[in-house]
């Protein structure tokens, strides 16, 4: 007896034709014993009291037993409506706002870490919030203020000490 050895394509054939009519006979089976029953229906969840509620497109509505109530339109406020030179265009509508400018107040210009530090130590036993800043040169941050009119009132405390103050504006 002459034994055949079986290559990879031939035995890669069997298996796709095994897989193939196992799908099929266990379809048709499935098929026997369901017969043509319905598919089941995802349930949907019920909303109760959800006047003037936006809901996202993307969900299916659910039938209704019950007629929808009739609403009235409400009239249109005229001050609502913009006139046309008032429209907005797409583009105005991309543009970001405007950032908020804030006032700093900066103490020092110093060279040295050392100096930094020796600063700060004074300010803050002075009773300064203080934020040491800076990679060379070294500065120190005494607050953030909406108004410039506080930044200024806080170097005017700040005269007693002999360090170079100055206010600058930044965005937040």
């Amino acid at each position: 007896m002459a034994r055949r050895k079986a290559t990879a394509g031939q035995l890669v054939l069997v298996g796709a034709l095994a897989v193939g009519l196992g799908y099929l006979l266990g379809t048709w089976a499935l098929q026997l014993l369901i017969g043509d029953a319905p598919a089941p229906q995802p349930k949907l969840p019920e909303v109760v009291g959800a006047e003037g509620e936006e809901f996202s497109q993307n969900v299916a509505e659910a039938p209704r037993e019950q007629p929808a109530l009739e609403r009235t339109p409400e009239p249109a406020l005229e001050s609502s409506i913009p006139a046309a030179e008032e429209s907005v265009t797409v583009e105005e509508l991309a543009e970001e706002p405007e950032p908020e400018t804030h006032w700093r107040v900066v103490v020092g210009n110093f060279t040295t870490r050392e100096q930094l530090e020796a600063a700060a130590k004074v300010l803050s036993e002075a009773g300064f919030d203080v934020l040491p800043k800076g990679s060379g040169p070294y500065f120190i941050q005494l607050g953030v203020f909406q108004e410039k009119e506080r930044a200024e009132a806080l170097v005017e405390r700040l005269a007693a000490f002999s360090y170079p103050v100055r206010v600058e504006s930044t965005t937040l």
